[in-house]
């Protein structure tokens, strides 16, 4: 099994390579593969290439934690930087990031936009939050940046009729790659491996 994505700081590829686990293989790709060649992982193979062709276009989408950070709930607020802190290889601002990282690519035709969840006791989206948060609570725990007591907390808060929330922002930009008449190239850049099997 062969996963391909784009993947700039590397806790993707990182989760993939744990989920296919020592049977299967994860390629990861991008243009500056700066955090992927610090990993150490035996299935995880690291290229570098644009996969844009002339006068394709280019969609980039990343979650950001901003407005979850500028929430006004005090128990709701707590978690984001809890979680950067057990999972230091995230990234609160990735979303934010994108609409910087857009412009370095020499794109034409530069948009952008966003989606916001506000989260509500008794949805489906509510539910998608406290199975997130369950799924983390032993690394957030073990590592000492919440207790058990303020996890159940901050689940249960997810059941109080007078809770609204922010959760992630949903960031994408887009841009268009130069024709080949108009500063582009015939081809897209090709592939050039950065680490394979037997690399360390």
């Amino acid at each position: 099994m062969t996963d391909h994505a784009r993947h700039g700081r590397g806790s993707m590829a990182r989760w993939l390579c744990e989920y296919v686990g020592p049977a299967g293989r994860v390629t990861a790709t991008d243009l500056d593969t700066g955090f992927l060649s610090e990993l150490s992982l035996p299935n995880l193979d690291v290229l570098r290439h644009d996969v844009t062709s002339p006068g394709g276009w280019l969609l980039a989408e990343d979650c950001d934690f901003g407005m979850w950070l500028a929430d006004f709930d005090p128990i709701w607020v707590a978690h984001p930087r809890a979680w950067h802190e057990a999972f230091p290889n995230g990234s609160l601002a990735q979303g934010r990031a994108v609409l910087r990282q857009i412009h370095q690519l020499g794109l034409e035709d530069i948009g952008a936009d966003a989606e916001l969840d506000i989260v509500r006791p008794g949805t489906a989206l509510s539910e998608f939050y406290r199975l997130s948060i369950a799924a983390m609570a032993g690394q957030l725990i073990s590592s000492g940046m919440m207790t058990g007591g303020e996890v159940a907390r901050l689940e249960a808060r997810l059941d109080d009729p007078d809770f609204l929330g922010c959760g992630f922002a949903f960031i994408g930009a887009w841009g268009r790659r130069p024709s080949a008449g108009n500063g582009g190239n015939d081809e897209g850049s090709p592939l050039q491996p950065v680490r394979g099997p037997g690399s360390s």
